[in-house]
């Protein structure tokens, strides 16, 4: 059984310093936070577009092309740290709970949770990644909660990344990590209140609902329009977006499939009220989707910033306008895993 996971942004456990490395469908992005002084700094933020094709759903097709575009994002960043942690789809991520009887010792408690896992893991635990924490406990029993992946989804990822001269130290999943970055630059302003996160991609739709920076709800859409152009490298890619209106028909075409994941959501929730909508992904598109949602949903919506509150580092040349900030969403929570925030 193999602990590659990290249950960092779900738990509170923080690990060394690291950048954060977000291997998108269309895009990779990265981010590098430091804690000075008890405040996040960026010392480091790029992003490039990735190959029409290089991944598919999640899935790394060609694991040369990322690997190239790896190298590339890294050294335009201009950080020198390969130390990385990696996130991984939701749908690759399956998740359990397993009762516990009695309170064990490390080592024989890992070796109840491998003996035990095959029993709610459809998968043989030798092709699966699986990690686990407690997760609530009484007086003679506990409640484990699993979390598992097939290693062939992962280890192509790992491999790709290591092909770039990066050494990945942890993955997480990529929901947790948004959430995470999310709550950390929000968590004062809407304590106590229900918000909603939308990240919107090329294929997929996630929405994921959290209430004093846990996760209380999520849900995942397949979508296959694509909304973002993916012909243009780097960050030119950003501004060649934000003044062209070609593929607004895309956008047009994910507003009712948006709306309809939103009121699911609602309903699923009831009688919870979701306070705001905080929307992420292709920043390129979002204030325009912002607008064009704002005419159909019942709910307050803003762009999300995961950079709110954070100075940037002696080596970076300005921060990302806030239509590029809600890119890094998922790179920037993983980068706190090493930022101890």
């Amino acid at each position: 059984m193999g602990l590659v996971f990290d249950f960092g942004t779900l738990f509170g456990i923080r690990r060394a310093t690291t950048v954060g490395l977000d291997i998108g469908s269309s895009q990779i992005s990265l981010v590098e936070l430091a804690n000075v002084g008890g405040r996040m700094h960026v010392e480091a933020w790029a992003t490039e577009a990735l190959p029409p094709g290089a991944v598919v759903d999640g899935n790394v097709v060609r694991a040369e092309q990322v690997a190239e575009v790896i190298k590339r994002v890294w050294c335009s960043s201009g950080t020198r740290t390969r130390q990385v942690v990696l996130g991984m789809p939701s749908a690759f991520v399956l998740n359990a709970t397993m009762p516990c009887p009695g309170h064990f010792p490390e080592d024989v408690l890992e070796q109840y949770v491998e003996e035990e896992a095959g029993r709610h893991i459809p998968f043989p635990l030798d092709e699966v990644y699986l990690d686990f924490a407690i997760v609530g406990s009484a007086a003679d029993t506990a409640e484990i909660k699993l979390i598992a992946a097939r290693k062939e989804q992962l280890d192509i990822r790992m491999a790709a990344t290591k092909a770039a001269g990066l050494n990945p130290v942890v993955m997480d999943v990529e929901s947790h990590a948004a959430c995470a970055a999310i709550s950390h630059a929000t968590h004062e302003k809407y304590r106590g209140k229900t918000i909603g996160l939308l990240r919107v991609a090329d294929d997929v739709l996630h929405v994921s609902v959290l209430r004093d920076g846990s996760i209380i709800y999520e849900r995942e859409q397949r979508y296959r329009q694509e909304l973002v152009p993916r012909n243009v490298p780097g960050d030119a890619a950003f501004q060649h977006a934000e003044s062209s209106t070609s593929d607004s028909s895309g956008i047009n075409d994910a507003v009712p499939a948006i709306c309809m994941l939103l009121e699911h959501c609602a309903a699923a929730l009831s009688p919870a009220r979701i306070e705001l909508v905080l929307l992420a992904g292709s920043g390129r598109h979002l204030s325009s989707l912002s607008e064009r949602m704002g005419k159909h949903v019942r709910f307050p919506l803003a762009v999300a910033h995961p950079f709110a509150g954070m100075s940037s580092g002696a080596k970076v040349k300005g921060m990302p306008s806030l239509s590029q900030a809600a890119t890094y969403l998922v790179a920037c929570g993983l980068a706190l895993h090493g930022g101890n925030a």
